[in-house]
This record gives structure tokens, C-alpha cells and sequence, in this order.
């Protein structure tokens, strides 16, 4: 019997970590084909693709970004192929999977739970023409009439020695893919499908250390583990870390879902060690509004959590992803302010603002009445208004949410709203808020805008928003821009502000040994002129300086905002798909002091 293993991720670059595993389960007793989609593909070639792959049955990995085009296409491809066994499986068909058969008569079964073994019981059943009616979890018809088996709890132990990649073909170097070290979360957030686990269920580590040492040998860009509290245990946390440091490759990212206040003191000295760009954490603060914490099931103590999130910060090797959730229980719009201006403030490399949705299966789902929830019927099931937040300024959410992704998360204009956020003494909710009136003024939320153009938006609301000389936010605009390795068309008056380069010192700079040996080893006996493409030369006034590659003013003085200056050289990565994109930026006449050549006027 043929079976085609179905996922159609959310992004090319994602990979679908179910499938890996049914297919490793399913592989050594079916003919197995695993295909993977995006939502982006056209549906009719997915359709094209199933019809003539020849399978005798056709399984999908369901969640609420797929389940619709996932509909469409069995409900086509069961006309066209009636002959056809019909499998659904995943999260988004497993808390009402009667409802949905009920409603699509294409499927001919959804299993629920894990679905490992469920699945190879029932294609055994399937190809050999055995009773299915008792198989633990599945939900099939029998003479139009729809039955379901309750699937168990805890059923984990199938994947307890699996492994998703026993099979996997060539990986591809630019795709992300999943890895999990664990099931199920020690917390019971109300928000979240997790919430409702008995426990965690740990995987050997022997099989763990196997799977993340495939990852390492195929140099994979990213490996995400989708564990839900990766240091629910510290001891084994630091076992894994340790592993992944001492195996490290140069290359290859890994991404942890963790919780702040489970690390200890030997985890937070241990992490200030690892190599730059070798791990990142994403780290839920979702709101910092007590009464909100409480309804969702997670801890009020938030002081040491900060506290170790800015010492992660601090350390700068890792880097630091937070997440907010607008929605949640009694947290209105003005007490979501409070919270998004708190955790701005901890300056982590990427704020993730989020909205609440009413997933199948979560706490607050079936509480909807009690906080008066408004949501959509459809997925991703998000909150359009609450008890407390009207759909307005839900709105005015989604709008901050937007300029906060585009000017701050992407990392492009960072030090310039840094800067600029200080000196304007805004509030960041504010600063972002009337960024965003910016925008919608350009047309933004009605059409593409192009880098270039994002560029005008932040500097001509810069210009409104900073009462002051406006030419320190160019040259600090100016620095965004050669940091982001930015090349499109600036506008002519920021060239006009700009004071000459010292084009003599570079020269004796890039010229010198010492520089050449401190920053590139590898190229100290090419010429000068193989440095230029790795180079970016730039002048600042003297009252900007730059410490540790952050903006700062020294001395605020709009007399000699261009007449006293210095020269910056910028350094960039050779390798522009390294891990590890950190650029050096230093003063030219401190290099060549350092390098023994210059003393004030001799050159």
C-alpha cells in the first residue's frame, strides 16, 4: 500500500517535524512518500501533485494556518479520486473531530492524540483488510455515520526512541527544521494547548544527542526545538547546551523556547560563555498586568525574571526574543501600554507583539462568555474584542504592532530609535504609536512600501517628532543604514549635512600591518584595495560617539554638530551567511594610534 504524508507549512523555509515521524514509523512496512507544500502554493498543483502520486491513501498534518486549504483540497480529491483513503491528523483537528468529519464528508478518518502508533494500526488495518472499529483515537464512518475512539492522554511512549530524521534525505542548508527533546509543560498557561498536559515527558538523551548531531554534520542553518519549556529540567537543560557548545559547527542556530525564572545561577554563568549566535531564546513575558497573569495561570513574581532576561541582554551573544500578548483577561488598552512600554525597555532583539487566539483546546476557549470574547469563528481564531478592549483599539494595535515588526524587530533603524526614543522622551508605546500615524498617512496599510521609502517615514516623523537640529537624526540614520549594509538611493539633502571623509587617514589605516592582523588575518598580504568591498567609511560629529557599536551623544551642542568630527570605519563579515554577523566599528584615529602611526597633526 502507498501512503503520501501531506504537510503544507506556513513558509518555504519551514519543515514539518510530524510527518518525519510518522514516515520513520510507517517506512520499513508501506511504500512512503512525504510531501511538503506552503500556503502560498498554488491549489491546484497541490491537487495535480496528490492525484498522480498514486498513493492509496493520503494523510495531512492539520494546524490552524492550513486547515482551510487542507479542506479544500480533500473535498476535490475526493471526487476526482472517491477510491482514495482520506487521513487527517494534527493539533486543529483533534478537539472536535467529529464536528469537522461531520461537516466534510471527503475524510474517511482523523486521528487524534499523538497518532504515531494509531496511524501504522490503522494502514495495517487498511492494507490488510483488519477491523479498524477499535483502533485507540481514530475517528472513521461506517454507512455515513460518524464513531470516534477517545485516543489516550499520555501516549508519548511510541516517540520515546523514534526518530524524525532517520530517513531524512539531503537537508537543505537555508531551511528551518524542528527538533523536540521533550513533551508536554510544567506550567498551565490558559492560552495555550499545553496547559492542559499532566506533566513532561522527557526523551532519552541518547536519541536526543543522535538527531541534534545530524543537524550539526549537515550544517543546517536553524534547528528550532519546539519543546515548550526547553529548562522545565536545568540539569538536563545544561547537559544539552553544554553538548551543543562543545559540538559546535560555526554554522547552524539553535532556537529554545525557555522560561527566565527556571534558570540558575550555573545556567547564567554557563551562557555568558557560548559562542555569539550559537543559541536563541524566545522567552513568554506575554503581559505584566498581575490580574492578567493570574487569569492565565502564570507566575506574578516578575522582578527576577527581568532581572536575568537583561543579564541574558548584557551578555549580547545570544539573542533575545520576547513576547507580549495584547487580549488577555482584563488587560485593557491603557494597562497594555504599560505593559509593552515595561518590556521595550528591556531592550531584547526582537519584540514579539502578538494577539490572543482562542485555540481548540485552551483554557481561555472555554471561558469566552466569562470575559466576553469576540473572535473570529474561523482560524486563527484571533480575539477581535474583549470585556475590556474594544475592536478599535485592537486596531490601534495591530498598527504599532506593524512599524514595531518593520523599524525595530527587522533591525534596521535600531540605534536611530534608540537614540531618538531617549531624546524625545516619549514613551515607546507612544513613540511607536505616532510612527504609526506616520505610516498610515503614506499609505501604508494600503500598499507595499519599499525599503527606501521606509527610510522617508521614519526620518520626515524623526524631523516632526525631535525639537532640535535635525541633522544628528541623519547621520544617525546614516549609521543604521551602513550597519544594515543598506544600497538604495538616499535623499540628496542627508548628503549635504554629511562633513568629508578623511580619505588620507583611511588610506594609512588599511595600509598599516597591525590593522590588517586584527581584523583580517586571512587577507594581510592582499592589497588594499581586496579590503574595500568589507569596508564602509563614514564621519560623525564629534558630539555622536559609538561604544560597543550603540549611538550616544557625548556633548549636545548644535554649534559644532558638523564642524568637529570624526572618522569611523565600519567593518563587515567576510562570510555574509555566517552565523555570527557581528561588525566592528572603530574610530580611524584611535586605530592608528593603537597601531603606533599617528599623533595629532602628523597626517
Amino acid at each position: 500500500m502507498n501512503i503520501t504524508l501531506t504537510a503544507i507549512n506556513a513558509r518555504y523555509v519551514h519543515t514539518n517535524l510530524a510527518v518525519r515521524y510518522l514516515n520513520t514509523r510507517l517506512k520499513n512496512s508501506f511504500e512512503v512518500s512525504v510531501v511538503e507544500y506552503t500556503i502560498n502554493h498554488d491549489y491546484q498543483e497541490i491537487l495535480r501533485e496528490l492525484y498522480l502520486s498514486g498513493a492509496d491513501v493520503v494523510a495531512f498534518s492539520c494546524y490552524i494556518w492550513n486547515i482551510e486549504i487542507v479542506i479544500k483540497i480533500v473535498n476535490s480529491l475526493k471526487k476526482i479520486k472517491p477510491e482514495m483513503q482520506i487521513i487527517l491528523g494534527g493539533p486543529e483537528v483533534t478537539y472536535d473531530a467529529q464536528q469537522i468529519m461531520k461537516s466534510c464528508d471527503a475524510i474517511d478518518f482523523i486521528i487524534t492524540g499523538e497518532g504515531v502508533e494509531e496511524i501504522f494500526e490503522l494502514a495495517d488495518a487498511l492494507a490488510n483488510d483488519k477491523d479498524y472499529t477499535n483502533i485507540p483515537g481514530i475517528n472513521y464512518r461506517i454507512r455515513g455515520r460518524v464513531h470516534s475512539n477517545p485516543h489516550e492522554q499520555c501516549s508519548t511512549s511510541a516517540l520515546l526512541e523514534l526518530s524524525a530524521y532517520e530517513y531524512e534525505p539531503n537537508m537543505e542548508h537555508d531551511k528551518i527544521y524542528y527538533c523536540e527533546t521533550s513533551r508536554g509543560c510544567p506550567f498551565s498557561c490558559q492560552f495555550c494547548l499545553s496547559g492542559n498536559d499532566s506533566g513532561v515527558v522527557f526523551f532519552p538523551l541518547e536519541k536526543v544527542f543522535k538527531e541534534l548531531n545530524i543537524f550539526l554534520e549537515a550544517q543546517v542553518k536553524q534547528v528550532k526545538l519546539v519543546d515548550r519549556t526547553f529548562n522545565a529540567d536545568p540539569n538536563r537543560a545544561m547537559k544539552l547546551w553544554q553538548f551543543l557548545k562543545e559540538h559546535d559547527n560555526g554554522v547552524t542556530n539553535f532556537h529554545f523556547e525557555i522560561s527566565s525564572r527556571l534558570l540558575t545561577e550555573e545556567m547564567l554563568v554557563f551562557l555568558e560563555t557560548v559562542p555569539p549566535g550559537l543559541f536563541q531564546f524566545e522567552i513568554g513575558i506575554q503581559t505584566t498586568c498581575k490580574q492578567s497573569l493570574k487569569a492565565i495561570g502564570r507566575s506574578q513574581e516578575q522582578e527576577r525574571e527581568f532581572s536575568v532576561i537583561q543579564r541574558l541582554i548584557r551578555s549580547s551573544n545570544i539573542h533575545i526574543h520576547v513576547d507580549l500578548i495584547a487580549g488577555l483577561p482584563y488587560e485593557d488598552f491603557f494597562r497594555f501600554r504599560e505593559s509593552f512600554d515595561q518590556v521595550f525597555h528591556l531592550q531584547a532583539d526582537m519584540l514579539q507583539l502578538g494577539f490572543l487566539k482562542l485555540i481548540k483546546g485552551s483554557g481561555l476557549r472555554n471561558k469566552i462568555l466569562d470575559y466576553g470574547y469576540v473572535y473570529q469563528s474561523h482560524p486563527p481564531y484571533e480575539v477581535l474584542e474583549s470585556h475590556v478592549v474594544s475592536y478599535g483599539e485592537i486596531i490601534q494595535l495591530k498598527q504599532v504592532e506593524e512599524v514595531l515588526e518593520r523599524y525595530w524587530n527587522h533591525g534596521h533603524y535600531r540605534e536611530t530609535i534608540r537614540l531618538t526614543l531617549d531624546i524625545s522622551k516619549k514613551s515607546p508605546f507612544s513613540y511607536f504609536g505616532g510612527l504609526a500615524l506616520e505610516w498610515k498617512k503614506a499609505g501604508g496599510w494600503h500598499r507595499q512600501i519599499g525599503q527606501a521609502e521606509q527610510f522617508d517615514i521614519l526620518r520626515r516623523y524623526l524631523h516632526q517628532t525631535i525639537d532640535d537640529d535635525y541633522k544628528f537624526i541623519d547621520h544617525a540614520l546614516l549609521y543604521d543604514c551602513a550597519l544594515a549594509g543598506y544600497r538604495g538611493k538616499l535623499p540628496d539633502e542627508i548628503h549635504e549635512t554629511m562633513a568629508p571623509i578623511n580619505k588620507e587617514l583611511i588610506h594609512e589605516l588599511l595600509h598599516h600591518v597591525c590593522f590588517r592582523e586584527k581584523y583580517f588575518p586571512d587577507m594581510k598580504q592582499m592589497p588594499s584595495k581586496k579590503y574595500l568591498p568589507f569596508v564602509k567609511l563614514f564621519s560623525l560629529p564629534a558630539h555622536l560617539i559609538i561604544e560597543n557599536g550603540h549611538l550616544k551623544i557625548a556633548v549636545y551642542d548644535n554649534s559644532t554638530m558638523v564642524e568637529t568630527k570624526k572618522d569611523w570605519l565600519m567593518i563587515y563579515p567576510r562570510n555574509r551567511t555566517s552565523r555570527n554577523q557581528h561588525i566592528p566599528v572603530v574610530n580611524v584615529e584611535e586605530e592608528l594610534e593603537v597601531c603606533g602611526v599617528w599623533k595629532e597633526g602628523t597626517i
